[in-house]
């Protein structure tokens, strides 16, 4: 009898090794630099958008895409660093995506510029003087404010406002100390903003600076929509997901969004696998969304443009930054849905799957919210742990150790299986 139990443990411990090693070999394609990013240069997001639907198609998922397709056309604009990206003193080269960032709004430029030292406050308080002086600046010159000293984070949201707005007639550089997290542009600046680390710029007087932005009024690209039919299709369950991420910063810098989102959107596609095999009680959706680091833009075109009646949704759970979970999830609207929240605590603990299941308030973070508005009952969902590289060159597939990411399947699972 033992031989025969140890022989099931061995074999249920297999085929969960075989699922994790197919969930990480997806994950590993989609932060390689074949990708780019999954961002707006060389293609990246619509190359990913195509990989996701193939692998919807694997797992016997239908399309539910406008057009019997598994996808749905999403335009919008955007601002790319698709060339050259170049900062250096007269001592060194700083290194991009390490030493400095270039703000995702900023345009072009290439020169030689010398740094003038501004007193902001003087700007804050619109004075008349500081500003003329700026105006009358004369020669290649660059505008130099340092935000070290400030620790405020209304005081220095407000410095990089008032840089973006310099940077209508004059290149910018802002001295920081703080982590970098990059961004998606939607407008275009005339000069570049520079935002440089502290530890690598001690006393620099003048920068050779080169950028390449292209502005792109109608970038196309798109949602995928797969599903799984259940035994009743009254009303259905809805699993998403952010696909895009931030692309490239320049030729030599992409960012590779492992844990946000590579790690949600491999979730999707495990689990329309699972219910490929497991037929649901009722129709389950998976929509990987483009866009989200833009602004939602993805869910906000599938919300207005439905693919199918999303007043049938029962329950929708969006998955972001799935890669971690050591420290638990927190389930966004899990103080607005207490008993559906109650339920998942109580699925958690009864296996023992996850350290602690969070609860937080209503928030517009996140490919949930158009939903929620629409008065459909959503949680996004996010794991908490030891993974803290966002928005920066570090979200790296090597980093996830998707230690928890079965044990987060297995209670999205079981969820949907008790839901009334």
């Amino acid at each position: 009898m033992k031989s025969i139990t140890l022989l099931l443990f061995c074999f249920i411990a297999s085929q969960c090794m075989g699922q994790l090693e197919k969930e990480r070999a997806i994950m590993k394609t989609l932060c390689s630099p074949a990708f780019d990013g999954r961002g707006y240069v060389r293609d990246g997001m619509n190359k990913a958008a195509h990989f996701i639907g193939e692998e919807f198609q694997k797992t016997g998922a239908l399309a539910a895409g406008n057009n019997d397709s598994y996808f749905q056309k999403v335009t919008y604009q955007v601002n790319t660093f698709p060339g050259i990206i170049e900062l250096s003193s007269k001592k060194r080269a700083f290194e991009p995506g390490v030493h400095y960032l270039v703000e995702s709004y900023s345009g072009s430029y290439n020169g030689d510029l010398k740094l003038k030292s501004i007193d902001i406050f003087k700007l804050i308080n619109k004075d008349t003087k500081e500003l003329q002086k700026l105006e009358k600046l004369k020669g290649n010159m660059a505008i130099l404010l340092d935000l070290t000293p400030y620790h405020s984070r209304d005081t220095v949201g407000l410095f990089h406002q008032i840089s973006s707005e310099l940077a209508q007639f004059r290149p910018v550089v802002l001295i920081t100390n703080e982590k970098f997290m990059w961004s998606v542009g939607r407008s275009q600046k005339k000069y570049p903003v520079v935002l440089v680390q502290d530890s690598v710029f001690n006393n620099v007087k003048s920068i050779h600076l080169n950028v390449e932005n292209k502005f792109l009024s109608k970038f196309e690209t798109k949602n995928v929509v797969a599903k799984i039919p259940g035994e009743s299709s009254d009303s259905c369950f809805v699993f998403t997901a952010h696909f895009d991420h931030l692309g490239r910063m320049g030729t030599e810098v992409y960012f590779p969004g492992a844990n946000d989102n590579a790690s949600g959107t491999t979730m999707l596609i495990s689990l329309a696998d699972y219910y490929s095999k497991n037929k649901p009680k009722f129709d389950i959706y998976f929509i990987a969304f483009c866009g989200e680091e833009a602004g939602l833009v993805g869910s906000k075109e599938f919300v207005d443009h439905p693919t199918f009646d999303i007043q049938r949704i029962k329950f929708l759970l969006n998955l972001d930054i799935m890669g971690s979970g050591d420290e638990g999830i927190t389930a966004v609207n899990g103080t607005i849905y207490k008993n559906e929240f109650e339920k998942l605590k109580d699925l958690s603990e009864a296996k023992s799957l996850l350290s602690v299941v969070k609860p937080r308030g209503k928030t517009q973070n996140s490919d949930h919210f158009f939903f929620q508005e629409k008065g459909i009952k959503t949680f996004f969902i996010y794991t908490m742990g030891k993974n803290k590289a966002y928005h920066d060159v570090f979200d790296k597939y090597e980093t996830l150790d998707m230690g928890k990411f079965e044990d987060l399947k297995t209670l999205l699972i079981d969820f949907v299986n008790v839901y009334p």
